[in-house]
């Protein structure tokens, strides 16, 4: 069956040649024995572009390929998938996992699939791109045109795509706070996948040795566990890690007491009322999936991956502190405005293009939400001391977004990811930074053909997933979304090009096994080594610089650190002294002024 999808309409006469001269025609089906399982029957995907990538080539896509067994109740770990004895129908995606929210339309309980995309004719030994999607461990899918293979592939061509579901939110993380819902199931999820591609990706022309895994966000963050996982060390090789890492402060927590207080709270919210462990699980897997995952967001304020003695021996801060960790080559790094996505939905309102103001009163109640971990006084008195903007601090009409966005962005994204590289580099490990400073013409967050939505977000989180996968080339994808600049399609192709790079060569820079990494021009990125913190920055001139958000890295990793240990040595008694003298500090102020006002009174 053959189908095109009509061209987008573009409202400001946008040049959209690269649309205009690409089909991507279904034109048959693909069959393929995996040894051990059975058959599956993909379609073939009739890929040409003339104008931007200059390709004409057929690229193979199995979609909605079983990697695990549905697990027989909940919260429980995964089985591998067993074999079939039919032709695995794997022309269409298969819905995404669970979840609430607005990402997907469907979702489903039985969601443990994955999709692979690779050119025909099949290549050998082919280098593997596993993605992980991100979503807080609570939304998203690997399922979905917007992360569709094809163009990594037309790009890539000697490269295997591969997309995966893992469960999300209750069914993905929940936990007893002991050994009888140990939680992780997300990310067991994943290692099961990852050992499907051990086993079978051979049969698709993969290099089982040659496994890159790539993620953005809670994707990212996951790609970070797997390198800490015993037992996911064996199962790639390489990892690309974008706007997250295991280090990233909203990615773990690790507090069993509290654990198990929301385990029992959510019990009780949908009539498991019960303190013992095996009867709360028990009861909770009887319990209506909608009913559930309502309660869920009830009780927790997000979804925790936690130190389970299973999937994660210790905490990622301590694993990296003892150089615990799987010797990797590294790709990582970060967008310029990733706090705009915290700015978002304190300003929903804001649909357009016009940036909203943030007065002082704003910043102060919104700022400690916003950041993770301990927001005692002292610790936002030291954020403020940094962030601030002091020469305009006496102003009442002082704007304090930047303030804000920068704070939230440096500290839940950008200083983790500087965490990270620094400890490989350190080790030995090859890394490679990147600095997204380009802001999109049409955001992530704008949908429809007049592009609807917040157009003021800037380089902001997720918006480097449309360079990643080639949204230009995704006419599916498209259809509904405003076309970008031609010098942002090109952009993301030369984005596409050194991920691929990476994954074959372990060097973005390197166009070809037998060439030497580009010593000039676009391609050229150097190496990131400590002290010439060296990154490249993803805008239109791809150009390269130093030691990016040092300063502020600097101040979240070592400084905040220290003052917290601080705060913590501090006794009960120098605590309760502490709150005694400052309560005599004011009360010594408001003598002062009544004092003031009497000898006032007497002069008069």
């Amino acid at each position: 069956m053959a189908y095109f999808v009509g061209l987008p309409y573009v409202p400001d006469g946008r040049i959209i040649i690269s649309v205009l001269l690409m089909l991507c025609i279904v034109s048959a089906q693909r069959e393929i024995t995996i040894p051990n399982l059975g058959k599956v029957e993909g379609k073939i995907v009739n890929f040409e572009e003339d104008n931007f990538i200059g390709v004409s080539t057929e690229i193979d896509a199995f979609l909605g390929i079983p990697y695990a067994e549905n697990p027989p109740t909940r919260f429980a770990q995964a089985t591998p998938k067993a074999p079939w004895s039919d032709v695995w129908n794997a022309t269409y995606f298969r819905s995404p996992c669970a979840q609430l929210g607005n990402e997907v339309d469907t979702w489903s309980e039985d969601c443990l699939h994955l999709n692979i995309f690779v050119k025909h004719p099949r290549p050998t030994n082919a280098a593997v791109m596993v993605w992980i999607h991100g979503g807080g461990f609570s939304v998203g899918t690997g399922s979905s045109y917007g992360r569709y293979g094809v163009p990594l592939v037309a790009v890539g061509q000697d490269v295997i795509i591969v997309t995966l579901n893992y469960r999300l939110m209750v069914w993905g993380v929940f936990n007893t706070g002991d050994d009888v819902a140990t939680g992780n199931y997300g990310l067991l999820d994943q290692q099961l996948a990852l050992q499907w591609v051990q086993d079978n990706i051979g049969a698709f022309g993969g290099d089982p040795s040659t496994v890159t895994l790539f993620g953005e966000s809670a994707g990212a963050a996951s790609v970070g566990f797997h390198l800490l996982s015993e037992g996911s060390k064996d199962l790639f090789n390489q990892a690309i890690m974008q706007s997250g890492t295991s280090l990233s402060p909203w990615a773990l927590r690790h507090e069993p007491e509290a654990d198990r207080e929301e385990a029992i709270a959510l019990g009780a919210k949908v009539g498991c009322d019960f303190t013992d462990s095996t009867q709360l699980v028990d009861c909770l897997r009887t319990v209506d999936a909608v009913t559930l995952m309502n309660a869920f967001w009830q009780v927790y304020t997000q979804s925790y991956i936690r130190v389970d003695g299973i999937f994660l021996k210790d905490s990622p801060a301590n694993l990296y502190a003892s150089s615990s960790f799987k010797k990797a080559a590294i790709l990582a790094g970060y967008n310029q405005d990733e706090g705009y996505i915290a700015a978002k939905d304190l300003f929903s309102e804001y649909q357009g293009d016009e940036v909203p103001t943030m007065p002082k009163s704003m910043y102060t109640a919104a700022l400690p939400n916003a950041l993770t971990g301990n927001t005692e006084d002292i610790v936002m008195r030291s954020v403020d001391q940094q962030y601030i903007d002091w020469t305009q601090a006496d102003n009442t009409s002082a704007d304090y977004l930047t303030a804000f966005t920068e704070a939230v962005g440096d500290q839940q994204f950008s200083c983790p990811t500087d965490h990270l590289i620094r400890a490989h580099a350190q080790s030995g490990d090859t890394v490679f930074q990147y600095f997204m400073t380009h802001a999109p013409s049409t955001s992530y967050f704008q949908s429809g053909p007049g592009g609807s939505g917040p157009g003021w977000l800037g380089a902001t989180h997720t918006e480097d997933i449309q360079f990643v996968f080639g949204w230009p080339f995704i006419p599916e994808w498209m259809a509904d979304r405003r076309a970008l600049h031609d010098d942002e399609i090109e952009l993301s192709v030369k984005v596409m090009t050194m991920w691929t790079n990476f994954a074959k060569y372990s060097h973005p820079g390197k166009m070809n096994a037998s060439a030497e990494p580009a010593a000039e021009g676009d391609n050229y990125w150097p190496k990131y080594t400590i002290p010439e913190l060296e990154y490249k920055e993803l805008s239109l001139g791809l150009t390269t610089d130093r030691a990016v958000r040092a300063n502020e890295c600097a101040f979240w990793n070592y400084y905040v650190p220290d003052l917290i240990r601080f705060i913590e040595s501090v006794t009960e008694d120098e605590k309760e002294w502490r709150e005694d003298f400052e309560m005599w500090q004011v009360d010594m102020e408001e003598w002062r002024n009544v004092f003031d006002e009497y000898q006032q009174t007497i002069e008069c």
